[in-house]
């Protein structure tokens, strides 16, 4: 009976389409959050969906700044390799 109930109490997960841009870097993460928060203005997510998009955005965002600073640094120990 609890099943029931919580079934028709809780939100169901839905599929949402937001346009949000390629994220090449990460300062680009500004322009995805930007058509997030825009989504949600227009009503076309709900602010959680939003801040659960946004999350993942932030995520995205950190993982494309540890791969550019790994890939400087392999550059930088190269290069010192090379003068040696």
């Amino acid at each position: 009976m609890l099943k029931f109930l919580l079934d028709r109490l809780l939100p169901k997960e839905r599929l949402i389409k937001v346009d949000i841009p390629r994220m090449d870097f990460a300062d680009e993460a500004i322009d995805a959050m930007a058509a997030i928060s825009g989504a949600i203005a227009e009503g076309q997510i709900t602010p959680s969906e939003g801040a659960a998009l946004s999350s993942m955005i932030s995520g995205y965002s950190r993982a494309i700044d540890v791969w550019d600073l790994s890939r400087r640094i392999e550059e930088i120990e190269s290069s010192l390799k090379e003068q040696k």
